[in-house]
């Protein structure tokens, strides 16, 4: 997902994560409570070099950030109508089942032709 916001509020969604993270460690949540401070998400990239995530196995790579970081700041010179082009912004949960749904039938009709 790819979202533009002012760089304060970037600034401020930086500072809520890593707020909600160590309360979230602090008080050992309960199961899937971290799926939710992140609704779905694994990690967050800012084009300021700020990068926040659950757990360091989703990481990017330390050579990899820079390619990062590079690739969202061209994304943020696209025009507003480039990305209204892509059509209705959806949320991660409504991709992957997007993604299911299409496997299942491309599955279904393999099988339909065996």
């Amino acid at each position: 997902a790819f979202m533009r916001m002012p760089k304060l509020s970037s600034l401020l969604l930086f500072e809520y994560l890593e707020v909600r993270k160590l309360e979230e460690a602090a008080t050992a949540g309960a199961a899937g409570s971290s799926n939710l401070l992140l609704h779905g998400f694994c990690m967050f990239v800012s084009s300021s070099r700020r990068i926040f995530s659950l757990v360091s196995a989703d990481m990017p790579a330390h050579c990899a950030q820079p390619t990062v970081v590079q690739g969202l700041r061209c994304l943020a010179q696209l025009p507003a109508t480039v990305f209204e082009m892509m059509g209705p912004v959806g949320t991660v949960r409504d991709l992957s089942l997007q993604i299911e749904t299409k496997a299942v039938a491309q599955s279904s009709e393999k099988d339909a032709k065996a």
